[in-house]
Parts: C-alpha cells; structure tokens; sequence
C-alpha cells in the first residue's frame, strides 16, 4: 500500500500510521484489521506490505473489496514496526479519504 504522506524525510520516532482496512463483498462485511507503521520506516520502504496470511484472512478466502484509510498518530509508547503494532496511540488528524483494493483469490 502507498500513499501520500505530508511528512518529508525522517522524523520524529514517535509518530506514523494507524492502517484501518475492511473487506467487503457487496454491503457485507467481512474481516477487518488495524495495523500500525512508523513514519520512518515508510519512508525507508517508500510502501506498506501487509502480510499475504493476514490478506488472505482479511479476504476469507475469496474475492473481496478491502477498504482501506491511513491516520497520522503518535504512539508514546513507541511503535514495534515487525508486530505492526503501537502502544499510547494518539490520532493527530483525521483520517484518509478511503482507498479500495480488489482481491482475487485464485
């Protein structure tokens, strides 16, 4: 996943992204999960990848629509970026108009 972040370069450990996702089919939802990244290692990696075991659970296994937004938070807990996970996550805005992606599973 890419997206645009209004933060340049490297900066404070602290802050980075809350990554809400849905899967849908029609109006049903599916699964969801919340994932979390720190600023700087988005911008070492220039991209989010989200582990092809949690997609394939997102999606149950079968084609879906994920729904995704991205919010800028701080974690003053700090953020562990191999669990993507965050601990006293503040959202410092609102979040991203929503994103969609199509999974097809094959």
């Amino acid at each position: 996943m890419k997206w645009n972040s209004p933060i340049v370069g490297e900066s404070d450990p602290l802050v980075g992204y809350k990554i809400e996702m849905e899967s849908r089919r029609g109006s049903q939802l599916i699964n969801g999960a919340t994932v979390y990244i720190s600023h700087n290692k988005y911008f070492r990696d220039g991209k989010f990848i989200y582990d092809r075991r949690a997609v394939a659970d997102l999606a149950q296994n079968d084609n879906a629509v994920v729904i995704w937004k991205v919010t800028i938070v701080k974690a003053t807990g700090g953020f562990d970026d191999q669990q993507q996970t965050a601990s006293g996550v503040i959202n410092c805005g609102q979040p991203s108009p929503p994103f969609n992606i199509q999974l097809i599973w094959e």
